[in-house]
């Protein structure tokens, strides 16, 4: 990835992240929010000139570790 890519990734992962939490707060269960989220991710990044496939390494990593168990995630810190 370009330093311009790695800026927009950081940035769309870190609100990515956000909306993902809101949405588990809000009720939704953790794979609805992420269909939710990544339907929002992709709108974004199509804005910006590139589509969720550009980053689809970075968005697996991402969805795993979001959908990983709250115990699992809790003995990986």
């Amino acid at each position: 990835m370009l330093m311009h890519d790695t800026a927009l990734w950081a940035m769309a992962k870190y609100l990515a992240e956000v909306d993902f939490r809101v949405r588990c707060q809000s009720g939704e269960d953790p794979p609805a929010a992420w269909a939710g989220t990544s339907q929002r991710l992709s709108e974004m990044l199509d804005a910006t000139g590139y589509n969720l496939s550009f980053f689809a390494p970075e968005v697996t990593a991402m969805k795993r570790a979001l959908l990983r168990p709250a115990r699992a995630a809790e003995r990986a810190l």
